[in-house]
């Protein structure tokens, strides 16, 4: 599994920032993983502590026999080798290092807890294009994912957090209880008591819009945070911290929910993936400089040509199709 190596990664420090993002961004996500990073993390600790005997000297241990004059072996230079002493057999060998083979056990072990743990106890949930779901939580919340998306949470939460993780889009109409109920997406985290909100988490970039209720707003790399209330928006791209607080018209942004495509000041970059998950095709940009340009625009349950042209026409650009996918270009 692609977290076991990130974890070893970190842990001898070769790890990239990029991989460090996506293992704190899973390590928030449940508190079982943690505990199998610091069990992991333990049994190596402990390993380096060994003190393993050295190589033996072979020329110090051989002349440490004793023998009688008459009846001195031949001696043989290889590192395995037998000798007959007497009618006996005696076989030295390099001495194995016992300790090395325990802590290879270890962490294969660990690796299959950690395996069984996480198949076992954590619920993934994802869409495809052009594909949306409703699912209940193990608390009772309610969640409605867009397509291209990914959830993950336990199958049955426990303690006083309730933590879920996100990759997509989603809206959550979260329980009210006791504990908090955490989002965890691989740039920012998203703390709740009881609200409906929206998650948008897609190309190193988070949007957070509330419907109803308080939600705290804080980016992974920073201890900025911005509280989020009614009909207020804030995101986060790539590093920075959250965007100040925005009121919006909430219907409006969130339009994906009843089938619409909503873009307001979105890159075309942004739109040309939107409408690839929402018709299930490919788009692609021929020129790069094109990705940045910007565009407003609502499409209601509309063909794909009739989306395509419309879009081509308020940016001034084309498109054809080739190859099996669709190609913007000036």
């Amino acid at each position: 599994n692609k977290f076991m190596l990130y974890i070893m990664k970190d842990l001898t420090g070769e790890i990239t920032s990029d991989d460090k993002k996506t293992l704190n961004a899973w390590l928030k996500a449940d508190s079982n993983n943690q505990k199998q990073y610091d069990l992991i993390a333990n049994i190596i600790r402990e390993g380096q502590q060994m003190d393993f005997p050295a190589d033996p000297d072979l020329n110090h241990e051989w002349n440490a026999f004793e023998f009688p004059e008459d009846s001195v072996p031949e001696r043989k230079t290889s590192n395995n080798w037998n000798s007959k002493l007497t009618g006996r057999l005696v076989t030295f060998r390099r001495p194995i290092r016992l300790a090395y083979v325990v802590l290879g056990i270890f962490i294969i072990i660990a690796s299959i807890v950690w395996y069984y743990q996480n198949m076992q106890g954590i619920e993934t949930i994802t869409t495809a294009n052009c594909q949306y779901k409703e699912l209940k939580l193990p608390d009772g919340s309610m969640v409605y994912l867009n397509s291209g998306t990914k959830l993950t949470f336990p199958k049955k939460f426990t303690g006083k957090i309730r933590r879920v993780g996100l990759n997509g889009e989603a809206f959550f109409d979260v329980v009210k209880s006791k504990g908090k109920f955490i989002v965890q997406t691989t740039e920012g985290t998203i703390t709740v008591l009881g609200t409906c909100f929206n998650i948008r988490s897609r190309n190193e970039q988070t949007r957070v819009i509330v419907e109803e209720g308080l939600v705290r707003f804080s980016a992974d790399d920073t201890t900025e945070n911005v509280i989020l209330s009614k009909n207020y928006m804030s995101e986060i791209y790539d590093d920075h911290p959250p965007s100040k607080p925005q009121l919006i018209n909430v219907k409006e942004w969130l339009g994906w929910r009843s089938g619409k495509l909503v873009f307001k000041r979105a890159t075309l970059s942004e739109v040309s993936g939107e409408i690839g998950r929402y018709y299930d095709i490919e788009i692609s940009i021929k020129d790069p400089s094109l990705m940045t340009m910007t565009i407003t625009a609502v499409f209601d349950r509309l063909p794909l040509n009739n989306v395509l042209y419309s879009l081509c026409s308020a940016l001034d650009i084309q498109y054809r199709y080739e190859n099996g996918k669709y190609i913007l270009y000036k």
